[in-house]
């Protein structure tokens, strides 16, 4: 019917809250990209797990079925201002050129997009022996907000080898699962008006 509105299953109330409450702590020093502690490590794996669910539902409109280009390219388009050939360009790379997306298929471009920030991190701190030394790595995670003392001694966990400098292996390694609440805001939290052009449409 003519301008009624669909809203989508999950609750607008319930998006606004997640992107709330994730916008709200990711500048705080328990959330930093780099947190190991048990706690840091379980409030970014919440906070992730919460904040992905919310933008699969909020861009799927049919809970029972994979979301399909289309209508992903409408709800990115209405929810930021991201161009129809940008929003095709997203759709392929997270679903790999299939004519669908799947929570699997989300997940796996988040995986290969925290691999690509911990490689552009490794790649702005190494020296010209291609590695990364303590210094040179204390430098970056300073730059980062880690205090120096703390990045001196996750220097040395990282080092699997012990061998004084860090491969890009080791640091991507380490970095990558780390940086994937990060990359999950930057992708879509920070480009789309998360939820309320997302979660209503008004149907022509």
């Amino acid at each position: 019917l003519k301008g009624e509105t669909v809203v989508y299953h999950m609750s607008n109330h319930a998006i606004h809250k997640v992107v709330r409450d994730a916008q709200k702590d990711s500048l705080s020093k328990t959330m930093q990209w780099y947190s190991t502690s048990r706690r840091g490590k379980t409030e970014k794996q919440q906070k992730f797990e919460a904040i992905r669910k919310a933008v699969y539902d909020a861009v799927n409109s049919n809970p029972k079925n994979p979301i399909g280009r289309k209508e992903f390219c409408k709800a990115m388009a209405a929810s930021s201002n991201m161009s129809k050939a940008s929003a095709k360009m997203l759709f392929r790379d997270i679903s790999c050129g299939s004519k669908t997306i799947s929570f699997a298929k989300l997940d796996g471009y988040l995986d290969r997009t925290a691999t690509k920030y911990a490689i552009e991190k490794f790649k702005a701190a190494r020296g010209k022996d291609r590695y990364v030394d303590l210094k040179e790595f204390v430098r970056l995670m300073h730059q980062e907000g880690m205090p120096k003392k703390r990045a001196k001694r996750i220097y040395s966990t990282i080092d699997e080898n012990l061998d004084g400098h860090l491969s890009l292996p080791e640091f991507r390694d380490w970095a990558s699962e780390l940086l994937k609440l990060e990359v999950v805001e930057q992708e879509f939290l920070d480009k789309a008006n998360w939820p309320k052009a997302v979660t209503k449409r008004s149907v022509a």
